[in-house]
């Protein structure tokens, strides 16, 4: 029988020549997955447990091909998941949608959108520097009407003065 490679950067060797998993320690046995029979490096499994219940697979794909039905299935995405909303959420006052094609998306696919309204009247994206300003002040609100593109330091100018005209009529100029 062929010996398994060792990748040094994923198990270490000691001196009396046992291999230990470098990212949680313990030791490692040579194991065959029974799935698709491939041998690999494996964390041993205490003497306690029965290895015939508790079989150790080389990957997550060989796991959920067996039907062991003591692990989880794979995580169901977009509409065929039970949580799934239509693709909009609320996060900090914000409306974002599901648009994993935009150029801006975040890394879960997702644009705020007061940004694709804005983009949709103007016929283009954003260009790098550009601020979308909601005129009432709630976020939430989404109509072309209310939304005004202007550059960063002038979109910082505005929340200046707003805060200070608040502060003015609240407060009384304190």
């Amino acid at each position: 029988m062929r010996i398994l490679a060792i990748d040094p950067k994923k198990y270490r060797v000691n001196s009396a020549g046992r291999v230990y998993d470098r990212r949680g320690g313990g030791p490692c046995i040579e194991a065959t997955c029974p799935v698709c029979k491939e041998r690999f490096w494996a964390r041993r499994r205490s003497r306690k447990t029965n290895p015939a219940k508790h079989q150790i697979f080389c990957s997550r794909i060989c796991l959920y091909k067996s039907g062991n039905l003591r692990h989880k299935p794979p995580v169901k995405i977009g509409a065929e998941n039970n949580m799934w909303r239509g693709g909009r959420y609320l996060s900090r006052g914000y409306v974002y949608i599901k648009c994993p094609s935009h150029p801006l998306a975040s890394n879960g696919g997702y644009v705020p959108e007061h940004w694709l309204v804005v983009e949709k009247a103007l016929g283009r994206h954003l260009k790098k520097g550009e601020r979308v300003h909601h005129l009432n002040g709630r976020k939430a609100d989404n109509r072309p009407i209310n939304l005004v593109v202007c550059t960063e330091s002038f979109h910082q100018w505005i929340e200046h003065k707003l805060a200070s005209l608040y502060k003015e009529l609240v407060f009384g100029g304190i």
